[in-house]
């Protein structure tokens, strides 16, 4: 890849780029890891068929042909195991090689002011250590993020068949108090986020940090004692470190609204107000 195309094209963009050449192992890996992935879904649902229809019934023939069945998946499973482990990196390796290559050329086009600069060892050091940390990423990023999206839409597929009512309400409380997707409304964030674009927000076991992006809830409050907070949908970015992050007390005197400084938002107006 030249210096030209490095400039057009995003980090990511110049990360899957890496995959072209070798498009054959990633989609054998990514196969074996679906098989994997159905595999081990099918084993607690056939289980389940086993202990209250199967043995209950009497039907013993079926129960055997089940446990063959399975024997036979977790053989398969094996396999697939070994190409995912062993051709899977293979691929990273691959990778691996082909972005050090091109480090290596570039490094070639720089100019001696640059490696005054810069040291020889941390620059060896980056190349090697945190190269390797990349090709973890190239194998293992889309194969786990492949088996568990496939094992979660598949395990919540199964539960409906079960019991619809139960999966509906533990859907509701994924999506609820783990994370939930929303829409961009507005241009208040362009150029970060523009109006329409999608955020997946995580509810749980998080803390906003300098430069995230948060959403602001409405108050439970009266709309009387508290102004209006931002519509649920709106996003917001944390603010830097010499003003308050969203959501924060602002420091005394100054402001983050239209309101006086006297009286912040979340200041009671009426004697109900906690």
């Amino acid at each position: 890849m030249t210096k030209r195309n490095f400039h057009k094209q995003s980090l990511m963009g110049i990360f899957l780029s890496y995959f072209r050449p070798h498009m054959g192992l990633f989609l054998l890996d990514m196969v074996c890891a679906l098989v994997i992935s159905l595999v081990d879904l099918g084993f607690p649902y056939l289980s389940r068929m086993c202990m209250y229809e199967l043995i209950p019934e009497g039907r013993f023939q079926a129960f055997v042909a089940v446990i063959l069945i399975l024997l036979a998946a977790y053989l398969i499973r094996s396999v697939m195991q070994y190409i995912v482990t062993y051709w899977g990196h293979t691929f990273g390796v691959l990778v691996e090689a082909d972005i050090r290559r091109d480090l290596f050329s570039h490094l070639q086009t720089l100019s001696f002011g640059f490696y005054d600069k810069n040291r020889t060892g941390h620059l060896m050091s980056r190349m090697t250590a945190e190269l390797f940390d990349i090709t973890e990423l190239a194998h293992h990023g889309p194969e786990d993020v492949f088996i568990s999206g496939v094992t979660v839409v598949g395990a919540i597929a199964i539960m409906f068949t079960i019991q619809w009512r139960l999966a509906l309400v533990l859907l509701i409380l994924v999506f609820t108090f783990v994370g939930r997707i929303i829409g961009v409304s507005g241009s208040s964030m362009v150029p970060t986020l523009h109006d329409g674009d999608m955020l997946l927000l995580q509810s749980i076991g998080y803390t906003p940090k300098q430069g995230d992006v948060v959403v602001l809830t409405s108050s439970p409050r009266s709309p009387a004692c508290v102004p209006p907070r931002p519509s649920p949908t709106r996003g917001r970015r944390a603010r830097s470190s010499r003003g308050p992050t969203s959501g924060s007390r602002p420091p005394s005197g100054t402001t983050t609204g239209p309101w006086p400084a006297s009286t912040p938002p979340w200041s009671s107006s009426c004697a109900s107000c906690p």
